[in-house]
């Protein structure tokens, strides 16, 4: 019999198991909601295939979200950190392609 390997990984995860969220679930002007129930902003757009740019903020900056930070999407999109944590770890600057 052979052993389940465990593979370590640097990917955010909640104790629950949750399913992906795809990126066609991912809409323009989707409202960004922290686990906290902080709005952060609204959606842009995808850019590329994990990371999402959000609307310019009141200083005219853009910020960018990676997918996996997403917990679930209905009439918001949800994340699955608070939004203080969350502005700490967003980027200004779009990710690189691969």
């Amino acid at each position: 019999m052979k052993q389940s390997e465990n593979k370590p990984t640097t990917e955010y995860k909640s104790a629950k198991s949750r399913p992906a969220v795809m990126p066609s679930q991912i809409k323009t002007g989707l409202p960004v909601l922290a686990a906290n129930d902080v709005q952060l902003g609204v959606v842009d757009h995808m850019q590329g295939a994990d990371a999402i740019k959000l609307d310019k903020d009141e200083k005219g900056v853009h910020h960018f979200i990676p997918l996996g930070w997403v917990r679930s999407v209905d009439t918001s999109l949800h994340l699955d950190r608070p939004g203080e944590q969350a502005m700490k770890e967003w980027s200004v600057e779009a990710p690189r392609a691969r």
